[in-house]
């Protein structure tokens, strides 16, 4: 067995995945993203975190890796067994992207997690965060808030079609503005099929258009139905944050009681 993980790369703040020996720490695999990502590819972000991965999955059959690249809102499939990269899916990927059957620059901005559920169809978070269709919501003044960066986060399904080398949004849950969540991030499916999602910075307190709500809140799980209803919602105290989400097995009294008394 190894550990899965990812690294920058000493030069340029690329990324690289890596495999561990889990005795003797030793690197025994290597994939690097600089190949395949101009300079500055985001332009919004440093130039010493190009690409910031912030996600590696295996695909459904084993044989692939799905890498995410937050800053620059794509994220990348590679064939572990031969090293190759077989397509970038996102913002300057190889991929026509399609929402509501209008052709999009991207379909997420600055995303974390990307899982496969089915043959090519994958579960995301998508931050909105710098989000260049959005330039309304961007304040370059000397007051600048967390809130005027980004518009509305939001869970995702997107579904690619390597035939026609075509990605749709098939499936999407957008909460209110307060919920943005410019860093971090989750989601999951559920065992009843319903959605979790994790907006998980630590204070959310915006609507769209920069009031300040009455009782802001820290971090907050929303558990989704495929109807886009909110079944139930574990809102956090303010400065609470929460980066990923994790089935653990617990007797559910005890978690039950733990939820109750930080909700």
């Amino acid at each position: 067995g190894y550990f899965v993980t990812m690294r920058k790369t000493k030069q340029r703040r690329l990324d690289t995945v890596v495999h561990l020996d889990p005795q003797s720490g030793d690197e025994t695999w290597l994939w690097s993203s600089e190949p395949y990502f101009p300079e500055k590819s985001c332009s919004l972000c440093g130039d010493d975190d190009w690409t910031h991965g912030n996600d590696v999955t295996v695909s459904l059959d084993g044989k692939y890796y799905y890498v995410n690249f937050r800053n620059t809102n794509n994220f990348a499939k590679v064939e572990i067994e031969t090293k190759e990269l077989v397509w970038i899916a996102g913002r300057n990927g190889n991929f026509t992207l399609l929402e509501d059957g209008v052709e999009k620059e991207s379909l997420w901005y600055h995303s974390h997690i990307v899982k496969e559920v089915e043959p090519n169809v994958f579960i995301m978070f998508d931050n909105d965060f710098h989000n260049s269709t959005k330039l309304d919501n961007y304040s370059l003044g000397e007051n600048i808030n967390i809130a005027n960066f980004g518009g509305q986060s939001r869970l995702i399904e997107i579904t690619l079609d390597e035939s026609t080398m075509t990605g749709e949004v098939t499936w999407s849950y957008t909460p209110p503005a307060q919920y943005f969540t410019a860093s971090w991030g989750d989601v999951d499916i559920l065992p009843n099929g319903n959605l979790l999602g994790t907006f998980g910075t630590p204070d959310h307190r915006w609507t769209l258009d920069h009031v300040e709500i009455e009782e802001p809140f820290g971090a907050s799980l929303l558990e989704i139905n495929r109807e886009g209803e909110l079944i139930r919602e574990y809102r956090f105290p303010l400065g609470v944050s929460i980066y990923r989400v994790l089935e653990l097995t617990y007797p559910a009294d005890y978690v039950g009681s733990w939820l109750l008394e930080i909700s």
